[in-house]
Order: C-alpha cells, then sequence, then structure tokens
C-alpha cells in the first residue's frame, strides 16, 4: 500500500508538472493608488496615534485593584503611543526615502505636498478556562480521576493606518488605508503563567504596522512586482521548443517561430502562435498591438475565450497612463 501511495504521488507531481506547461516571468511597473503629478518634494509629518487596550489581568477581586490594573493600562498605552509615532514615523520614511521619483523632506515650509495621517490600534485578550480529567495513581497503587485545569490566553491586535496626501493649499490630493492583525496565543496551568508568556502588546502591534508599511509605500510611489504569463503549445514541438527560448530570455529567437507558425494549416498551431505574439507584445510594452492580436484571436476562435487576456492589457493600458503623471525619475 506504501509502494502505491508514493507511486500515485509521483503521477501526481508529473501531472502538475507537465500541465503547468511553459510560463515567462516579467517586471511590471504599476503607479501608486494616489497619484500626486509633478511634485518634486513632499513632506512626511508624523501621524497621530490613538489606541485601546482590553487587556486580561490576574483577577484579585479587590476594586483597588481593578483600579490600579486600569491605571497602569492608561499609562503604557500613552507611553507606548509615543513608541509607536516614532515607529511608523521612522519605517515609513524608511520605505519612501530611496524613491526615485520625489524628495522626502522635514522641512516646514519647502515643500509641494504632505503626506498626513492617523493610527489606530486596539489590542484584546481573550482566555478560556479548560477542564479535562486525568487519572492519577496515588501512593497506595490505587487510581484516581481528578480534574486538570489550563487556561488559553489569545492577545489580538489589529491596526488601521489612514494616510491624505495634500498640497501646499491644503487641497487633497488623495486619501486611503490599510488594516493589518497579529496575533498570539498560549496555553498554561495557570492564568498568571500565561500572562507572562503571552506576548507584549506593543509588539504586536509593531509586528501588524510592519505589515502596513509596504501595502503604504505602494499607495504613495510607483513600485513593481513580478508576473508569470502561460505560453502555448498548440501541441507542436516546434513551438514548444520555441516557448523555452522565450523562457531563457531568446524572445526575437521565438517570435521567428511564432510568425512562422501563425499562418499553419494547424488551427491549434495558429492560436498557440498568435497568443504567443500578443503576450510578446505585451511583455515589449507595444500593449494596443497585444491587444489587437487578442481581439483577433477571439475573432479566428469565434468565441470570448481571450476577453480576460485583452482586459489584463487594457488594465496595463490604464496604469501606463497614470504613471506618465507621475514625475520623472529624479536625475531625468
Amino acid at each position: 500500500m506504501r509502494k502505491l501511495k508514493i507511486y500515485l504521488q509521483i503521477i501526481g507531481i508529473i501531472f502538475l508538472i507537465t500541465a503547468c506547461g511553459t510560463s515567462v516571468k516579467y517586471k511590471i511597473e504599476h503607479p501608486p493608488e494616489i497619484v500626486m503629478g509633478k511634485i518634486n518634494t513632499v513632506k512626511l509629518n508624523k501621524f497621530e496615534v490613538n489606541g485601546n487596550l482590553d487587556l486580561v489581568y490576574q483577577q484579585k477581586h479587590e476594586i483597588i485593584s481593578d483600579i490600579l490594573n486600569f491605571a497602569e493600562s492608561r499609562i503604557s498605552e500613552s507611553t507606548g503611543n509615543k513608541a509607536i509615532k516614532q515607529y511608523v514615523f521612522s519605517n515609513l520614511l524608511n520605505e519612501l526615502a530611496n524613491n526615485k521619483f520625489y524628495d522626502i523632506t522635514e522641512n516646514p515650509t519647502n515643500y509641494e505636498a504632505v503626506i498626513k495621517g492617523d493610527i489606530t490600534y486596539s489590542v484584546d485578550d481573550d482566555y478560556q478556562k479548560n477542564d479535562k480529567k486525568v487519572k492519577e495513581k496515588e501512593k497506595d497503587g490505587n487510581t484516581k480521576t481528578v480534574t486538570k485545569h489550563t487556561y488559553t490566553l489569545k492577545r489580538e491586535a489589529d491596526v488601521t493606518v489612514n494616510i491624505r496626501v495634500n498640497d501646499q493649499s491644503g487641497k487633497v490630493i488623495g486619501a486611503s488605508k490599510v488594516t493589518k492583525s497579529t496575533s498570539d496565543q498560549v496555553t498554561e496551568s495557570s492564568l498568571k503563567k500565561a500572562l507572562e508568556n503571552i506576548e507584549n502588546w506593543e509588539n504586536l502591534v509593531n509586528d501588524a504596522l510592519d505589515k502596513t508599511f509596504t501595502p503604504l509605500s505602494h499607495k504613495l510611489i510607483p513600485y513593481y512586482t513580478y508576473e508569470h504569463l502561460s505560453l502555448k503549445t498548440g501541441h507542436s514541438k516546434k513551438i514548444k521548443a520555441a516557448n523555452k527560448k522565450a523562457q531563457k530570455g531568446k524572445w526575437e529567437q521565438a517570435l521567428k517561430v511564432w510568425n512562422d507558425k501563425k499562418d499553419s494549416g494547424n488551427q491549434k498551431e495558429q492560436i498557440a502562435a498568435h497568443y504567443n505574439i500578443a503576450i510578446y507584445y505585451e511583455i515589449q510594452n507595444d500593449l494596443d498591438k497585444s491587444i489587437s492580436i487578442f481581439q483577433k484571436l477571439n475573432e479566428l476562435t469565434s468565441s470570448s475565450d481571450f476577453d480576460d487576456d485583452i482586459e489584463r492589457v487594457k488594465n496595463r493600458k490604464k496604469e501606463e497612463k497614470l504613471l506618465q503623471e507621475e514625475p520623472s525619475p529624479k536625475g531625468k
């Protein structure tokens, strides 16, 4: 039975590899969500911070203990807010500092746009007492059933960072937000031990904030992603070999084969060749030509099978238009 399982797993892996075909990876530049236009100098402000802590404390059932715990949480929150404000400012400044489009400044007057924002966070504790009956052996050799208690404590931090970009006159250029969360959970024999071993709330908030910095930068400056596009073979060995060349970056050699096959008497070869040529022009950023070929494929196949490809390239065109509204890279 074990040999059969291994054999089936190997067959499954081989199927996945062959089914995937050849794909090509390429780098795409995307515009930010907030397009600032021809602005060259941007000021980054420190963001306002507001938080809420709902933490579990060791229960003493004393009024004075509750008062002290509440006061402790408020002092801790106030101190934490100052640290969070600086933490976000430093990390976001670092994310934006090396961008190639505009300069980041702290100068109160010499700027064309300003990035403002606010941070809200909440940290909530939730615990559960678990009872488990176990048998224990006594000194006399007899066994007895006893109830063991454990405490499961979960601490969750949620953060939302709101950003706004204004020009010097105060007019809003754009606004957006990013929300992230993180959590920790421990199970111990007592609530006290659980509280001792659960992650500190400030660390959880910072972990959640760490997840926001890259998405926030993508809302403010152009960024790159790597994407994969699959090539078709049309069950042709020559097209398949050409696809391998494209995968290795030998696009012109691959294009020659596809052009030879696009007028083949074999419809599957024609479709595959036209499709791969459309992908070629998409990657070369000749987007109108790529769309035209995908549209021809719909006509060739009397279908709408290539509508998704057309939509993808049209979206690229929209992004290219937005990128043209961004300032030229510094030094150019």
